[in-house]
């Protein structure tokens, strides 16, 4: 029994084989996307990334040697030599198309149009602002407080222009306060895409210690829920805050958001503030620190 399954199946995987092989020596018509290759480009040009990089052809040839010709590195060799930023019309023949010459293969069309275009894009150099990052908040709130110095905040970035023009800024890599020696630190510079280049790879950055001042700011709006039909006393706050004197003497009442906990309500009908404060300010106290809220008829 088991012979027999293995003979009907020897004579199936033949017939297949031999069926198989006379689909390869048939001559067939089929249509192939085939790569270009642009020789003597010229240095400042390159092919745009929305451009189209192949071309379909249109051709006859055996099954076997179709199936030759899709293993094989064919492509379109094209002259650059005289092609522009922008797009470039190109004229394709028979003679631009580059493949083992042991393969019997008739050309139909080249193209799905007469004259295709190639968009190519040019390498420009432009400046572009440096951000720096920081690891956490804390390691944030350390560099606002030790000044970090800068003398270029801007980095020179080599690419195709429709790249370079979506690219708004250079992003550093993430600061830790640990990485600070001999008050200077050192961070690596992250490439957008690497589809272009930067004029150096990190920035050296001084960190110079700042004067840490305390500062009262009066009449800070509270902002509470006006569609609970509430009137609260006062209605503005003072606060003490400490920083970096760059930062505390720029401080104005909008720079501080100050916020009524109305949903934590105290037995007395009050409640306490919350705010919002820039980085590298820490509020010290806040006066009145109990609002009263009056229930309007």
């Amino acid at each position: 029994m088991k012979k027999n399954l293995l003979l009907k199946f020897l004579v199936l995987l033949f017939a297949i084989l031999l069926w198989y092989q006379q689909i390869l020596m048939q001559e067939q018509i089929t249509e192939m996307n085939i790569p270009i290759k642009l020789l003597n480009l010229p240095h400042n040009l390159i092919i745009d990334s929305n451009s189209i990089s192949e071309f379909s052809i249109k051709l006859k040839a055996s099954g076997m040697d179709i199936l030759f010709l899709k293993m094989s590195d064919s492509y379109l060799e094209i002259d650059a030599t005289k092609l522009k930023y922008g797009k470039n019309r190109i004229k394709l023949t028979n003679n631009n198309f580059h493949y083992p010459e042991r393969l019997d293969i008739s050309i139909l069309h080249i193209g799905n149009e007469v004259r295709p275009i190639i968009t190519m894009d040019k390498i420009v150099t432009s400046s572009k602002p440096i951000d720096i990052i920081f690891a956490s908040a804390k390691d944030e709130e350390y560099f606002i407080k030790n000044k970090i110095l800068i003398n270029n905040d801007r980095i020179e970035i080599s690419g195709p222009k429709s790249i370079l023009d979506t690219i708004k800024i250079v992003h550093t890599e993430p600061a830790f306060k640990k990485m600070v020696k001999n008050n200077s630190i050192t961070l690596k510079l992250l490439l957008p895409t690497d589809k272009v280049s930067l004029s150096k790879d990190s920035i050296n950055l001084e960190v110079s210690r700042t004067k840490m001042i305390i500062r009262t700011i009066t009449l800070i709006p509270i902002k509470y829920p006006e569609s609970e039909n509430i009137t609260i006393i006062p209605q503005k706050v003072s606060v003490m805050v400490s920083g970096p004197i760059e930062i505390i003497n720029k401080l104005t009442q909008k720079s501080i958001k100050a916020k009524l906990n109305y949903n934590k309500l105290l037995n007395n009908k009050t409640a306490n503030v919350s705010f919002i404060l820039p980085p590298g300010v820490k509020l010290l106290e806040y006066t009145p620190n109990k609002i009263q809220i009056i229930e309007n008829d």
